[in-house]
């Protein structure tokens, strides 16, 4: 049964604290609001014999008003923790609502129902991969992209590669036949490499002994008279 001194002071247009006016209908933002709407049936403050489910987190309650204690608010509340059970949470709904009206039990039934489905919906979302919105800073990537660049440039792949396996040939990574065929080649290019010094040498002494050649001036053509 609804206080109607209390109805009188709070429902219809009368203030209170948690009325909110929309379009379509009065809403209530009591958090132990069953329906979520102003009216006698669903006020949690107007109702000595009152119930509701809530979930808090990751788990589901049964709460229902104590009536020997509505002089507490603190203490007014028993909250009873329903299983993921859904079978057993209705069974326990039926039998600590004993006594309720019908509509009370099929409204705390049809909010169970909810409750159950949000959670299914928060397992697949926790099981899906989560996609991430990264902002793009075109001024940093042009500016990473210009060194990259830069870098590839001045690195002379073919000289390092090569050198890795000249190494290797030395240190006999592939075989021994192989690192005597690259001491023989290692000393013909060294070979090759002196003689060439020498004979650049001896030309460039040749074309300095050489003298310019001095141009012939053209001779001036005197035309008598």
């Amino acid at each position: 049964m609804i206080d109607k001194k209390i109805w009188s002071s709070i429902g219809g247009k009368n203030p209170c604290a948690f009325k909110m006016h929309t379009k379509t209908a009065l809403i209530c933002k009591n958090k132990y609001n069953l329906t979520g709407l102003c009216n006698e049936f669903s006020c949690p403050l107007a109702n000595p014999e009152y119930a509701t489910v809530r979930m808090l987190e990751d788990e589901i309650f049964l709460c229902i008003k104590n009536k020997e204690k509505l002089d507490k608010p603190q203490e007014m509340w028993e909250m009873y923790k329903l299983g993921y059970d859904y079978k057993d949470a209705l069974n326990e709904i039926d039998n600590k609502l004993n006594g309720y009206s019908k509509e009370t039990i099929d409204k705390c039934k049809n909010r169970l129902t909810q409750h159950f489905e949000c959670l299914e919906r928060m397992i697949e979302m926790e099981k899906a991969p989560e996609s991430k919105l990264v902002v793009r800073k075109k001024k940093m990537s042009r500016r990473e992209k210009a060194r990259a660049i830069k870098a590839l440039n001045t690195i002379n792949f073919e000289k390092e590669i090569g050198e890795e396996i000249m190494q290797r040939l030395k240190d006999g990574v592939y075989g021994e036949d192989k690192k005597e065929l690259a001491e023989i080649t290692v000393e013909n290019a060294k070979k090759y490499k002196a003689k060439k010094y020498v004979a650049d040498i001896e030309e460039s002494e040749t074309r300095s002994k050489k003298k310019p050649k001095q141009r012939k001036g053209k001779k001036k053509e005197t035309i008598e008279w």
